[in-house]
């Protein structure tokens, strides 16, 4: 009886076969894991830089709400008159941010004003790491800050003798297209000053 022959050409192949099916295999479970890896990556540093331009128009806001309380009274911000001493030149005209694109702040105004009907008037504006007078804040967001007059509520107290209420608007522009708006409701009745209302926003719309 003659032995059987095994055919190791056949054998070989069906092997070979296998490994470059699992090597194909794993090469697209390890490009999916990267990619996702990738995705998730820029999913953290936009949430990051949102979050961040979100601070940097609050910490806007807060400054204008301090420069706000000093004033006697409003008449000259919400005529566009007076402004905060947190200024980097004129208030309209291109501004270059910190990733070389750049900002019209007569557009930004504009569009404000469509979107609100409010007629807001440039009150402060200019990099964020500015803002503070003799320290320089790491940052690279700008922030424009806008005000207009709020009227008083229908049904609401009569105002009293100097009692004034504003809307206040504070827009940061950041890496990346970041841009996001705090907006204050801000009052004003026997020298103290009160938030009446604070909201953030996503972006105004165009």
């Amino acid at each position: 009886m003659m032995p059987s022959r095994v055919d190791v050409t056949s054998e070989s192949g069906s092997a070979m076969l296998i490994v470059v099916m699992a090597v194909v295999l794993m090469s697209g479970v390890g490009a999916g894991l990267v990619l996702g890896s990738s995705i998730e990556g820029m999913v953290a540093a936009n949430y990051r830089v949102a979050a961040q331009a979100v601070y940097a128009a609050d910490a806007a806001c807060q400054h204008a709400v301090g420069d706000l309380s000093m004033l006697p009274d409003w008449d000259g911000v919400a005529r566009g008159s007076s402004r905060s001493l947190f200024v980097d030149g004129g208030p309209m005209g291109a501004r270059l941010l910190s990733d070389s694109s750049t900002i019209d702040l007569g557009a930004v105004v504009r569009r404000a004003a469509s979107d609100s009907g409010a007629d807001w008037k440039p009150y402060a504006y200019g990099a964020i790491r500015d803002l503070v007078p003799g320290r320089r804040i790491e940052s690279p967001f700008y922030v424009l800050v806008l005000i207009a007059n709020a009227p008083m509520r229908p049904g609401g107290p009569l105002p009293g003798p100097g009692d004034e209420t504003l809307f206040l608007r504070a827009i940061a522009f950041g890496p990346r297209g970041a841009e996001r708006t705090v907006e204050l409701t801000l009052a004003r009745s026997d020298a103290e000053v009160h938030v009446l209302a604070w909201a953030i926003r996503r972006r105004a719309a165009a």
